[in-house]
């Protein structure tokens, strides 16, 4: 009985080892984008951050798709807001381990000027990124 319990789990041993390990060496990239600041001008709305990459391969950048809202800081008041907003990036280079800065430009009319501060979230954003450029 002993040989038998022994030889069973030499065998599920070697069957997750097979299994596991390349799962775990595979390569992938992992980019996530981080909005650092936000600039609003009427029309145009400046998005200054980067997109870093967690994965262990090169990974390009092609799409950034988010929801924005923008506040009024001292009264609260929403100033504007867009769901679904997709911008076109030119398959940014973004190498395994590393951040590479990146500005979002959006230009909408109806986009307010403010001259005081202001609060600012961004959610439900999706980084698409391709391995390979094209």
């Amino acid at each position: 009985m002993k040989k038998v319990s022994k030889f069973f789990l030499l065998f599920v041993l070697t069957a997750l080892c097979t299994v596991v390990f390349p799962l775990a060496a595979a390569a992938n990239h992992k980019i996530v984008w981080y909005a650092e600041k936000l600039y609003l001008y009427p029309g145009r709305l400046e998005i200054v951050g980067y997109f870093e990459n967690t994965g262990n391969e090169t990974g390009y950048v092609n799409r950034r798709e988010f929801d924005i809202f923008i506040y009024a800081a001292d009264t609260g008041k929403l100033l504007w807001k867009n769901y679904g907003t997709q911008h076109h990036v030119n398959f940014l280079r973004v190498p395994p381990g590393r951040r590479v800065s990146y500005t979002i430009n959006i230009r909408n009319s109806h986009i307010p000027g403010y001259k005081g501060r202001i609060r600012w979230s961004t959610k439900n954003g999706t980084t698409f990124a391709n391995r390979n450029p094209g």
